[in-house]
C-alpha cells in the first residue's frame, strides 16, 4: 500500500518544489525588471540654503532656518509626477516671510495653529502668507483697527494633532499675536502624538544605535550632477559595500538634475544596483513565499527590517475620548490668550469636498462647550466650482494636501470670517 502511494506523494511533492522555484523565479523576474531597469516609483529631496546667513531672532520653528526645500514624486517613467517647494524661514518656520518679535509700528498680528494643511508644504506661497497679503491691502479694515499693517505666522506642523497644537500655541504667543486661528482637519482628532505606547518595538535601543550617513551619486563631474542617498548602518563605514547599511530610497537630487528624467532613471538603476550587488539572484530571502503570505517583497524590506520600524504603537483613543482630549487642548489654547480672539476652523480635505464630510466629531465638540464655536471653511469656499476645479485645489493623485490653486481660494475664505470677525 506505502509502495503503491509513496510515488504519487513524491510526484505532488516535486512538483510543489518545482512550481515554487518556477514562482520564485517569476516574482524575482518581475523584481529586476522594476527595480535593477529603474522602473519604479520613489522621491527625492533636495535643500537650497539662503544665501543670507542666521539672523538674530531665536529659532521656534520645526525646520532650520533660511532655506528652500524641494520634494518630487518620480514616476515609473522617472518623470516628475509631483513636484513641490516650500521656505523655512529666520525662525524656522514655513513662510516665505521673515517673523520678528519685536513689533514695527501698528501692527495686527494673527498667528495660525494648525497641522500640515496650515504648513502647506505643497504651496510655493503657503496660504497663511496669500492671507497676510490680502489682508494688508485692506485699507480700511486697517483704518478700522487703528494699525499699519497686518502681520499673518505660520505655526503649521506636519501629523500635528491637538496636542501639538497647544504646544504649537505656547511658541505662538512668543510672537504676542492679537489674534490666533486653530485651523484642524477631521483627521487630527485620532492623533496623540503625547500618548503612552502601548506596545514597544524591542529593536528600538539597538534602532538608536544605528549610524546614519548619505553616498554620493556622480553621473557626472559637476556639484549639480551629483544625488547622494542616505543610509543607516548597524556599524560604519556608511557604503553600499556595508553589508549591515540599509537605505529608504531617500535620495537628495540637485533640482537641475531632478528635471532630467533620463538622469534620474540612471540614479534609480544605479541605487538599486550597488545596493544590492547580485543579491536579488543568489539571496535565499524568499521573495515568492512572502509576497503568498501578503508580506512585503520589495527592496525597502530586504535587510534587517525590523531595526527600521516605528518606535512602537500608541494608545488608541476612543471617539469620545478625541472629543474630550481636543476640548481640553482648545481650552487650554483659549486660557494662554485671555481678552484676545481665537478662532477655531474646520479645514476641508478633498474627501470632505468630494465623498463625505468629516464633521460629526466637530460638532460633538460644539455640543459638549457651547461657548465654543467652531467655523466650518468647506461652505465658504466657492460653492459654484466643477469636480474639475476642486480637484485643482488639491494635489491628488499622489498628495492630499491643497495645491496653491487651492491656497488661492482658501486664503480669501479665512480673510472673509477674520474680516467678519474684527468688524462685529
Amino acid at each position: 500500500m506505502l509502495r503503491r502511494i509513496l510515488p504519487n506523494v513524491l510526484l505532488v511533492c516535486l512538483s510543489l518544489c518545482v512550481g515554487y522555484v518556477l514562482f520564485e523565479i517569476g516574482v524575482r523576474l518581475y523584481m529586476q525588471h522594476k527595480y535593477l531597469d529603474g522602473n519604479y516609483q520613489i522621491h527625492a529631496n533636495y535643500v537650497e540654503p539662503d544665501a543670507k546667513g542666521p539672523g538674530d531672532e531665536p529659532v521656534i520653528g520645526w525646520e532650520k532656518p533660511n532655506r528652500t526645500l524641494y520634494y518630487y514624486i518620480f514616476g515609473k517613467d522617472s518623470g516628475v509626477a509631483f513636484y513641490s517647494k516650500y521656505h523655512s524661514n529666520n525662525v524656522g518656520l514655513i513662510s516665505q516671510k521673515d517673523y520678528f518679535r519685536k513689533r514695527d509700528g501698528k501692527e495686527y498680528r494673527i498667528a495660525i495653529v494648525g497641522d500640515s494643511f496650515t504648513a502647506a508644504l505643497q504651496m510655493q506661497n503657503p496660504w497663511p502668507d496669500r492671507l497676510e497679503d490680502l489682508l494688508d491691502k485692506d485699507t480700511a479694515l486697517k483704518e478700522k483697527l487703528g494699525v499699519d499693517a497686518f502681520r499673518v505666522y505660520n505655526f503649521g506642523l506636519y501629523s500635528a494633532g491637538f496636542d501639538n497644537f497647544y504646544e504649537l500655541a505656547q511658541k505662538a504667543a512668543t510672537l504676542d499675536p492679537d489674534m490666533v486661528v486653530v485651523n484642524f482637519i477631521g483627521a487630527d482628532f485620532p492623533r496623540c502624538n503625547n500618548c503612552p505606547f502601548t506596545t514597544d518595538n524591542p529593536y528600538k535601543a539597538e534602532a538608536r544605535r544605528l549610524v546614519s550617513g548619505t553616498v554620493p551619486l556622480r553621473l557626472g563631474p559637476g556639484p549639480d550632477e551629483t544625488a547622494e542617498l542616505s543610509m543607516s548602518c548597524e556599524q560604519p563605514p556608511v557604503s553600499f559595500a556595508n553589508p549591515t547599511c540599509r537605505h529608504s530610497f531617500q535620495l537628495s537630487i540637485p533640482p537641475r538634475l531632478a528635471m532630467d528624467k533620463d538622469k534620474v532613471k540612471e540614479i534609480k538603476k544605479l541605487v538599486v544596483a550597488d545596493y544590492l550587488r547580485g543579491q536579488l539572484w543568489h539571496s535565499l530571502y524568499p521573495y515568492g513565499l512572502m509576497l503568498a503570505r501578503g508580506k512585503p517583497v520589495d527592496l525597502h524590506h530586504l535587510r534587517n527590517p525590523e531595526l527600521y520600524q516605528s518606535a512602537g504603537t500608541r494608545k488608541t483613543m476612543t471617539d469620545a475620548e478625541q472629543v474630550d482630549s481636543a476640548l481640553r487642548y482648545l481650552t487650554a489654547i483659549r486660557a494662554l490668550f485671555p481678552g484676545k480672539p481665537v478662532l477655531v476652523v474646520q479645514h476641508p480635505t478633498y474627501e470632505d469636498m468630494t465623498v463625505q464630510p468629516d464633521e460629526a466629531k466637530t460638532k460633538r465638540l460644539m455640543e459638549k462647550d457651547p461657548s465654543l464655536h467652531v467655523t466650518f471653511m468647506r461652505p465658504r469656499l466657492p460653492a459654484d466650482a466643477d469636480a474639475a476645479t476642486v480637484r485643482s485645489w488639491y494635489c491628488v493623485p499622489y498628495d492630499g494636501h491643497m495645491s496653491d490653486a487651492g491656497g488661492a481660494v482658501y486664503a480669501p475664505a479665512m480673510e472673509g470670517l477674520i474680516r467678519e470677525t474684527l468688524l462685529r
